[in-house]
């Protein structure tokens, strides 16, 4: 005897005649939308992140002096490791519109969320033929907990939003090709992957959930028709996959930990289990999650849960199409930081922001299953699940205030670990903070002795006290972790410097900046060194790189200036002061070099006029220079 199916029917929907159904969608999003801004709004009072912020957005040249050329060099070249030049794209856009500042950052990434939001509810929408389905997996995508971290941390939010906007948008227009075989439709799609590629590589794993879409769809996956018009997006993700690779080798050494396969395979399973905690418990996130503090019968459980918890959803979607298609984009949208556990491991093991794509369709898959267990409708018991969700979201975007508050989160959560310390370090030492930040380098290294992020900056700390031979000492250390540290080794090469050993000192500038091209502290040291060795032409090439990048700087403007006018080359000096004190016109060194520098070229009286501006800004008068100035000016008057 056939069983009854009691379970609820999501019929396809016919929009013909039923325009209140219609409205009552719209308003439904609308109330999402506005619920979405008031659980993020928080974050529009907030500042940049030292977490990443500042070398990808707001001392990144290529964000901060946004122009043709930028965007030329970054289609064409890595930086710092990274290859998404859309996404910085947009950000040099975002950068130059808002002036700079964090509140133009946060409002995008909060209207790219919004746009998100909407597309997955399209697409979900479209592909089960259900609204309630496509809303509750919107509602969880906008305001599960897990997203405020790629909503609210910037430097990610921008490549994983960007990404995802243009995967959803690739996924929509490859559902309407598998459906209605448009020419048009594919080549939208693949328009779409590639400006994904181009955001993050993440992109890689989009043609295996178009894949799914098609399995979805019940096509027939060894047809012809279904994998040829599939090739180019696996070329495009081929392609990425290079790039990424040669990318990442371009950039800094990452220091990773070394284990067996065997245990790379426990920690994958402690991973999955993980993020299935972050989904259904989302209490006590963290920037970054280390490794299971338990030993090798604990790490066992792991897997052996990460299993069971694969049985329990083949079982839920082995009668139910569109569970068991969730439950595999679910999984597909995680392949790619799985596979690189078998491959690299570093401090952390898994992080909220990978679940970005994932959160909606899992939430999809939890509801349709639970309501055809319960064969009646529960959409109270997700509107309270919602509820709850935003009221932690909205609690947990007030941490990203600023570095220290969102520092001081993860301090006091239950991932403790050395980076932690060492960030919040490193914003006291910005706020001149200076024994709250020692303190944190000194319990960073109390975490984990050989952190050379932490003795590095430890080290800048005793240098600036003039404890010179104890920071040696954490910069030698950290050398000797990592060697190609380049920050250490232009510690080491200040260290070399002030102890008048340039040649030393040069050769870490050269090694760091060989390292890091974008380093603009080493060219001005290695500047410095230059001029100190009387190379003034080589001081002049550092000085100009290094204006390259921040262009605003007068005492770099200054220093090419002195080297002009050593190298006799007076006319040049002259506009090199000019400049300099046209950027900085309360720094009496300048008007004092100018000064100088009319004297020699015989402009007496404006080298009078420069003299007493500098004085009348701080810098004190040299009667040696004063007197047969004031001698020359006298005998110009009398010739007159």
């Amino acid at each position: 005897m056939k069983k009854k199916n009691t379970s609820p029917k999501h019929k396809p929907e016919n929009n013909h005649g039923q325009s209140n159904g219609s409205s009552r969608h719209n308003l439904q999003l609308l109330i999402l939308a506005f619920l979405t801004l008031l659980v993020f709004s928080p974050l529009l009072q907030q500042d940049f992140l030292n977490y990443d912020d500042d070398w990808m957005i707001f001392e990144n040249p290529h964000v901060v002096h946004f122009s043709g050329e930028s965007i030329r060099v970054l289609f064409t070249d890595f930086y710092k490791g990274q290859y998404s030049p859309l996404a910085m794209t947009i950000s040099g856009a975002i950068y130059q519109l808002g002036a700079g500042s964090a509140f133009a950052f946060k409002l995008g990434s909060l209207l790219i969320h919004l746009l998100n939001t909407l597309l997955v509810y399209l697409l979900l929408k479209t592909l089960f033929r259900d609204h309630r389905t496509g809303l509750v997996a919107a509602a969880f995508f906008a305001l599960h907990p897990v997203q405020a971290e790629s909503v609210a941390w910037l430097s990610a939010s921008y490549k994983m939003g960007i990404f995802a906007l243009f995967s959803l948008a690739a996924l929509w227009y490859w559902l309407s090709y598998t459906r209605e075989h448009k020419t048009m439709h594919l080549a939208i799609s693949l328009l779409m992957m590639i400006l994904a590629a181009l955001s993050k590589e993440q992109a890689i794993i989009l043609p295996l959930l178009m894949l799914s879409v098609s399995w979805f769809e019940k096509k027939n996956l060894l047809s012809r028709k279904t994998w040829l018009p599939l090739l180019p997006f696996f070329l495009i993700s081929l392609l990425l996959t290079l790039t990424t690779y040669l990318a990442v080798s371009s950039g800094m050494d990452i220091k990773t930990h070394e284990f067996s396969f065997l245990q790379r395979i426990f920690l994958l399973g402690y991973s999955f289990v993980s993020y299935l905690r972050l989904l259904l418990w989302p209490l006590n996130l963290a920037p970054l999650y280390g490794f299971p503090q338990a030993g090798a019968a604990a790490w066992l459980i792991y897997p052996l849960l990460g299993i069971l918890a694969l049985y329990l959803m083949w079982r839920a979607s082995r009668n139910d199409r569109r569970v068991k298609w969730a439950l595999v984009f679910f999984l597909l949208s995680l392949i790619l930081s799985f596979s690189l556990q078998l491959v690299s491991i570093r401090d952390t093991l898994y992080a909220d922001r990978y679940l970005y794509l994932g959160v909606p369709v899992f939430f999809g898959a939890l509801f349709l299953g639970l309501e055809k267990v319960a064969g009646k409708n529960i959409s109270w018991l997700f509107l309270i699940m919602i509820l709850v969700a935003s009221g932690i979201s909205f609690q947990k975007a007030k941490v990203y205030k600023n570095s220290e508050t969102f520092w001081s989160d993860a301090i006091n959560g239950p991932y403790v670990n050395a980076l932690a310390y060492t960030n919040r370090g490193r914003q006291y030492r910005l706020s001149n903070q200076i024994p709250r930040a020692m303190a944190d380098y000194n319990k960073a290294l109390e975490l984990d002795p050989d952190f050379y992020l932490a003795l590095n900056n430890r080290g800048k700390i005793l240098f600036d006290q003039g404890q010179h031979d104890a920071a040696m000492r954490d910069f030698q250390k950290a050398l000797d972790i990592m060697p190609d540290y380049p920050p250490a080794l232009n510690n080491r090469g200040v260290w070399f410097a002030s102890r008048h050993e340039l040649k030393k000192a040069l050769d870490d500038f050269n090694r760091a900046l060989q390292l890091d091209p974008y380093y603009t502290d080493a060219y001005a040291n290695r500047a410095l060194a230059h001029f100190y060795l009387r190379d003034y032409k080589m001081a002049i090439s550092d000085t100009d790189d290094f204006l390259k990048f921040k262009p605003a700087d007068a005492s770099m403007v200054n220093l090419r200036a002195l080297c002009h006018r050593n190298l006799g080359d007076l006319p040049m000096a002259l506009l090199d002061f000019d400049q300099a004190i046209e950027l900085d016109p309360t720094d009496g060194r300048y008007y004092q070099n100018r000064s100088f520098l009319h004297y020699a070229m015989e402009n007496y009286q404006q080298a009078w006029l420069d003299i007493q501006q500098a004085m009348a800004l701080g810098i004190p008068a040299n009667p040696s220079y004063i007197k047969p100035l004031s001698d020359k000016l006298e005998q110009n008057l009398t010739l007159n």
